[in-house]
């Protein structure tokens, strides 16, 4: 019993030639023919998947921390310098990260970084129930815009402000999104694998 199918095949028909009836030869073919019809086990497919749009790579924000926070702690977060087509990042252990779909406005921000508070540290009139949102802020747009709402410093500590006009202070960074934690409608229920398969 050869699992090599050549030498197999040769003895196979080295046989042939000392068999000498038909039932012998017979026995023989039908080796020969098992041989060639035995398939070898193929190796399985590779799970392989290509990343077709940006939104499917997240972005990596360094986290700043939360609210009330120095300029100093600011100053102390680097810029991350992602590498490669899957932008990997090297980061010093001690820097917390937060992971973020691709969105395009995420991605457009050079310099990004992301800072936790209460949505009630926010300026304006928000009706819904203290929670916790996130500040994703890029520190390379410094430039006043009627429009947008930046980081600042205010008495020592960093704020979150919008100007009618272009202030005397410096601006610190463009606020380019508030992210929401995700809204889940009954905890108990969603823990209950039964209720979630329905």
């Amino acid at each position: 019993q050869h699992n090599d199918l050549q030498e197999r095949s040769r003895l196979i028909a080295r046989g042939l030639m000392f068999a000498h009836t038909q039932e012998s030869r017979q026995q023989i073919e039908k080796l020969l023919s098992d041989a060639f019809d035995k398939k070898l086990p193929q190796a399985p497919r590779l799970p392989i998947y290509r990343l077709e749009a940006d939104e499917n790579l997240p972005r990596l924000l360094p986290v700043v921390g939360r609210l009330p926070l120095k300029l100093n702690e600011l100053n102390q977060v680097i810029t991350l310098q992602p590498s490669s087509s899957f932008e990997l990042v090297k980061v010093d252990s001690k820097q917390t990260l937060l992971a973020i779909p691709g969105w395009q406005v995420v991605r457009k921000a050079q310099d990004p970084v992301a800072i936790v508070c209460k949505n009630t540290q926010l300026p304006g009139r928000l009706n819904d129930k203290p929670e916790d949102v996130l500040l994703l802020i890029d520190r390379t747009q410094q430039a006043w815009d009627a429009q947008s709402y930046f980081l600042i410093e205010h008495s020592g500590e960093l704020a979150i402000e919008w100007f009618s006009e272009a202030p005397n202070l410096k601006l610190l960074g463009r606020l380019f999104l508030v992210l929401r934690p995700k809204k889940i409608l009954d905890e108990a229920a969603s823990s209950d694998v039964w209720q979630i398969d329905e």
